[in-house]
């Protein structure tokens, strides 16, 4: 999640401004000298002077978010219960919209690998191959609608993140590297239609509610 995580590796807040001015107290006006706290001091290169003055505020500030991997346990496991709740939510709708195109383009077997199926002849005379695309085109549009209504924010990381799990799933499934680039340009569109729809309804959202208030 990496816009999420973005916020967490700047230092804000009152614990920043507490590590400051107690590692100010430790420096001397004097450039590139520490000074301790009894006063005596030794001359050090502006890296020791950035590494005690981090470890100052590391010192006060034990609770300091310096990055993502200082996330708090609760933030990882909202983090994580959004994913996994977004994939529950891809490929519920995958299966939902792969049986009805099945059924509309009256195929005698439905398998329960269509979400994973890439090695199929990519030709539109070929009813697999049409409602397979269909089926993932589809499921990428109603999952972006959906994410935005479950997260209401950074909609278009969460796709891309379940997106990518969706190819290493398709890679543990199949066993094989997927090589054929119209699923890959079947992906990729549909990836560009999951954070066009999910980051449109966030949108209109953010702005009827602004309207109100």
């Amino acid at each position: 999640m990496l816009a999420f995580l973005k916020s967490y590796a700047t230092p804000t807040g009152p614990a920043r401004r507490v590590g400051e001015e107690e590692a100010g107290n430790d420096i001397t006006n004097a450039p590139g000298r520490v000074m301790n706290r009894t006063g005596s001091g030794q001359q050090g290169s502006e890296g020791e002077v950035a590494l005690h003055i981090w470890l100052q505020n590391d010192r006060h500030c034990s609770g300091w978010d310096v990055s993502f991997l200082l996330l708090s346990w609760f933030d990882f496991q909202t983090i994580v219960l959004h994913i996994l709740l977004c994939l529950l939510i891809f490929y519920t709708v995958y299966y939902m919209t792969g049986s009805i195109c099945c059924g509309a383009f009256r195929l005698n077997n439905f398998g329960m690998l269509i979400p994973f199926e890439f090695n199929m002849e990519p030709s539109y005379s070929n009813p697999n191959y049409l409602a397979n695309v269909l089926s993932m085109e589809t499921t990428f549009l109603i999952s972006g609608l959906l994410f935005a209504v479950l997260l209401k924010r950074w909609v278009w990381d969460y796709t891309i993140t379940v997106t990518m799990a969706h190819v290493l799933l398709t890679v543990a499934v199949m066993k094989e590297f997927p090589l054929v680039w119209q699923w890959w340009l079947a992906l990729a569109s549909g990836l560009f239609i999951m954070i066009c729809s999910g980051e449109l309804v966030t949108y209109l959202a953010c702005s009827n509610t602004d309207s109100l208030l």
